[in-house]
């Protein structure tokens, strides 16, 4: 199991990424902004936003918990573009 912990993230950036199969993301704190969770399939830093089901790229403006199903072991990080407040990133996988 891997996990990875950010807090009080810089107000634009990204987590550190970890190589995730499964597993969970959490954000929560009370902040402003858009966060988006990305993954790298290629594994050559081109990295992109996760989708919904109709291809929509996924934009969080809120707290949340999102399970995470890669389908096979892939670099997944979360980005943000934080405006004010403080955020609590949680990357827990396998």
């Amino acid at each position: 199991m891997a996990i990875k912990v950010s807090e009080s993230l810089a107000a634009t950036g990204s987590t550190g990424e970890l190589v995730l199969k499964g597993g969970f993301v959490s954000v929560q704190g009370t902040w402003a902004g858009t966060i988006n969770v990305e993954v790298d399939p290629t594994g050559a830093s081109s990295w992109s936003n996760i989708s919904d089901i109709t291809g929509s790229a996924l934009a969080f403006t809120g707290n949340f918990n999102l399970a995470i199903d890669n389908g096979a072991p892939v670099k997944t990080r979360v980005k943000f573009t934080r405006t004010s407040g403080t955020a609590v990133v949680v990357l827990i996988g396998e």
